[in-house]
């Protein structure tokens, strides 16, 4: 069994922070809180309807690079596990996943019927 075995299933909820459902920046709160003892801040507040336009896309994007700038260190190089990831989702970063090793990083997107994944990174 691997660390990210028990994240993966949950399921996408809108301002989700625990194993009922979670939404991106959860799943990571989820992980770190849970795999590291971390208590981070939370990302950023959003409405639900901020995902259905670029400008509310944009915003998600500027509350996380708030927080990431204040609370986070930039690492380079190689990726290691615990790491966060930040995505693009269409013209703004507003996406984050966890690396969870071996090329595959752990995340929760939006939408219906979405839950925790591995995915592997190209």
């Amino acid at each position: 069994m691997y660390w990210s075995d028990k994240y993966i299933g949950i399921p996408f909820l809108e301002g989700g922070r625990d194993f009922k459902g979670c939404d991106c920046g959860g799943l990571v709160l989820l992980v770190l809180r849970g795999e590291r003892g971390v208590e981070a801040r939370d990302f950023v507040d959003y409405e639900v309807e901020d995902f259905k336009s670029l400008r509310g896309l944009i915003k998600i994007g500027r509350g996380i690079d708030e927080v990431v700038s204040e609370d986070w260190v930039r690492v380079g190089g190689e990726v290691k596990p615990f790491d966060l990831l930040r995505f693009k989702k269409g013209k703004a970063h507003c996406h984050v996943g966890i690396y969870a090793g071996e090329n595959r990083f752990l995340h929760v997107e939006d939408g219906p019927g979405q839950i925790a994944h591995l995915a592997g990174l190209d």
